[in-house]
């Protein structure tokens, strides 16, 4: 069986509790979601409040030897080398060695870890009291969505239990609401066991973290979500570009929130989403979007706007699920790939595995904005927001989402788009002639252009793009 578990105990952080925070929300989770092979990290806080719990998700152990995590002591910030003077913590390394349940869309609210270490001698019967008797009970208690277990891989401790089991419940009062005692413990067990432990945990939040924010696991990927704007209001989704974060759209979503609700995520290895294992395609994209809006009970969008990148997967989205959204918005994205445009991600790719994005970040930066913006002093602080979301997206989560544009076309699909679609554009991105095709082949498309603006004229023009939103919506 695969599968790993990074289980780090901090018993004291050692600093303030603000500090403490924005360094693990900021700098520490976001570097381990730049590692390929680990799926998911999440924080949890004992009942005391006086222990914190870091758990990692991992392919398998192996990812511990990849380049990318041995890669991440020499990268850490002279802010995480002071911390970790101070931190008192325990990490330990596991194999998964037997899963009951399904990994639920939303973080478990409760975690029961129990630990134990049976007799040499009595270890057969352990496992098979476990799996045939202890784990089925746990899955009656209301609220229970999971249980593993796990083996301990390191440290080498005999103080430390080897055989670990996490009960995962998505309600709070989980432990206590088994009164028809569901679950029972059999005393010859007991005395087969060793050791044994066993620790609470609640999911923590820092109060730190944004409004709005919250996590989403779908397809072994934990998705960084934002929601915004009119909790009561019509329903608005974005999708981003290729080597950007969620944030691209914060001058958007200010000026629609009073009236909406708005939704959006970082892609598959990008910003705060863990990385992707293979390379990504349009329909899996699509389909993150669809397993986000079902985790909280969106039925369907009033708009889906969506630009480069994004734009194909809005137009893939409306293609496949017109039934899930009224309106779309794509904006400045190439609706066909060719083997010139192929060749020339080859030569990115190629540049970002011997160098990283970093490499590309000035020449894609001077490509999306027309050179009078980028010169004018007034820009620059936006300028290098993007530049550099640019040059710390993972290399892997690059390289995978570039695959999904090598080879598509969606001029042919779009005559048959039966969902209301108006096309924006920046009048210097050189895709506008390609959107001009696109608006020829989409039945009613109407495309809007803006004046003096390159690809992403939610950054350079964001008045302009904004009354053309409002008035299509």
């Amino acid at each position: 069986m695969t599968g790993a578990l990074i289980y780090a105990i901090v018993s004291d952080p050692g600093v303030s509790q603000d500090r403490y925070d924005l360094w693990y929300d900021n700098e520490h989770l976001p570097s381990r979601f730049k590692v390929p092979g680990i799926s998911s990290g999440l924080r949890y806080r004992s009942l005391d409040g006086k222990a914190f719990l870091g758990c990692y998700d991992l392919d398998s152990a192996d990812v511990l030897k990849s380049k990318e995590y041995t890669a991440l002591s020499d990268q850490a910030s002279q802010e995480e080398h002071e911390l970790m003077k101070h931190i008192t913590a325990s990490r330990r390394v596991y194999k998964c060695i037997y899963t009951l349940g399904k990994q639920a869309s939303t973080p478990p609210k409760t975690l029961l870890a129990v630990e134990m270490t049976p007799y040499p001698t009595h270890e057969k019967e352990f496992h098979h009291w476990y799996e045939t008797f202890h784990i089925p009970q746990m899955a009656d208690v209301p609220g229970w969505t999971r249980s593993r277990r796990f083996e301990l891989i390191a440290p080498n401790d005999p103080d430390i239990c080897k055989f670990l089991t996490l009960h995962e419940f998505d309600r709070e009062d989980a432990l206590s609401v088994d009164k028809a005692g569901i679950v029972k413990w059999k005393n010859d067990v007991i005395e087969i066991v060793a050791h044994r432990a066993r620790t609470v945990w609640v999911l923590y939040q820092s109060p730190i973290t944004p409004s709005g924010q919250h996590i989403v696991n779908h397809d072994g990927i934990q998705f960084n979500v934002k929601i915004d704007g009119n909790q009561d209001g019509p329903v608005i989704a974005f999708c981003n570009p290729l080597g950007t974060n969620l944030s691209v759209w914060d001058k958007v979503v200010a000026a629609l929130a009073p009236q909406y609700r708005i939704i959006r995520h970082d892609q598959r290895g990008h910003g705060k989403t863990s990385q992707p294992t293979k390379p990504t395609t349009f329909t899996e994209l699509a389909d993150d979007l669809v397993a986000i809006l079902d985790s909280f009970e969106i039925h369907k969008l009033h708009a889906l706007v969506g630009c480069s990148m994004g734009g194909n997967v809005t137009l893939h989205f409306a293609l496949h699920h017109p039934s899930r959204v009224d309106k779309i918005i794509p904006v400045d994205c190439n609706p066909t790939s060719s083997p010139d445009a192929r060749k020339t991600w080859d030569s990115r790719i190629a540049l970002i595995q011997e160098k990283g994005p970093d490499a590309l970040a000035e020449n894609t930066v001077a490509r999306w904005f027309t050179p009078e913006w980028r010169q004018n002093p007034a820009n620059t602080t936006e300028l290098e927001k993007i530049r550099s979301a640019f040059a710390h997206t993972a290399p892997n989560g690059f390289i995978t989402n570039c695959r999904a544009i090598d080879n598509y076309d969606y001029v042919e699909p779009t005559k048959s788009l039966n969902v209301p679609c108006l096309l924006i554009c920046g009048a210097q991105d050189p895709l506008l002639s390609a959107m001009k095709e696109l608006e020829k082949a989409i039945p009613g498309g109407r495309l809007e252009v803006i004046d003096d603006c390159g690809h992403l004229p939610m950054i350079e023009k964001p008045d302009a793009f904004i009354d053309i939103v409002k008035g299509f919506l």
